[in-house]
């Protein structure tokens, strides 16, 4: 149901995307059709980035650098968001805000807008604070790298305890 019209899309089209969005991109090549993941680039206020082992990035619209690393060594201790793969349901995103997210925190849940505007940030750059998210929901909002406070899921925290995956936050050089 899904697949048929965007076959249909591609034939006699040139190479190139078909289509694009939501993090996906679908694109011909010569008889192919492919699927790739995809930043979101089109939009005014917003991004979908995956994470990836060993992968740096930059967050759009911003000076800062995130660098991903799965390892089981001391550098936990340097990271500045630790979690245990084990308890991760890839994959692992890091997104802009979205209208209605919601943080599952030890204390209940809470709305993000409510969560930004406690920690006053402004309107307009609210898209820039990044929210880190697997398949099962929200795992952080990582307000540090602008100033702020981090804000961490109680999945995110019980995962601490053994973490492998590690996230690094700095100023591009």
């Amino acid at each position: 149901r899904f697949i048929k019209p965007l076959i249909e899309a591609a034939v006699g089209k040139k190479d190139g995307i078909i289509i694009k969005g939501y993090g996906v991109r679908f694109y011909k090549r010569a008889k192919y059709l492919f699927c790739a993941v995809d930043i979101d680039s089109n939009r005014k206020k917003g991004y979908l980035i995956r994470i990836e082992a060993n992968k740096s990035f930059v967050i759009p619209d911003s000076e800062i650098r995130v660098d991903c690393r799965f390892s089981d060594n001391v550098e936990a201790e340097t990271a500045d968001i630790v979690l245990n793969s084990g308890l991760i349901s890839v994959p692992l995103l890091l997104r802009s805000k979205r209208e209605g997210d919601l943080i599952q925190t030890g204390q209940g849940r809470k709305r993000l807008k409510q969560l930004l505007n406690e920690w006053h940030v402004p309107e307009e750059i609210r898209y820039r604070i990044p929210v880190l998210q697997d398949r099962k929901g929200i795992l952080a909002v990582i307000g540090k790298p602008f100033g702020f406070k981090n804000r961490y899921s109680a999945r995110a925290l019980e995962s601490k305890e053994r973490g492998n995956i590690m996230l690094f936050f700095g100023k591009i050089k």
